[in-house]
């Protein structure tokens, strides 16, 4: 652990400025870049249910036309 021993205030700012942390991003980037890949991962999980559902439906389609032919 680090400890400072301080003399007078111009040391202390002086310090206070070399631990201060300082984002990289402003925070209204990084709320953006968050809504960005909340919109992603939702698109995607739509996507995924529509391709399944899809599926399902042209499969119950390609039962019944096989069950069509089958009758001919």
């Amino acid at each position: 652990m680090a400890s400072l021993l301080l003399t007078d205030s111009s040391h202390l700012n002086s310090d206070g400025q070399h631990f201060r942390y300082i984002p990289k991003f402003r925070p209204s980037e990084v709320t953006a870049a968050k809504h960005m890949f909340l919109q992603i991962i939702c698109q995607h999980r739509v996507m995924a249910a529509l391709i399944k559902e899809s599926a399902t439906v042209y499969q119950h389609v390609i039962n019944e036309l096989a069950g069509e032919l089958g009758n001919i």
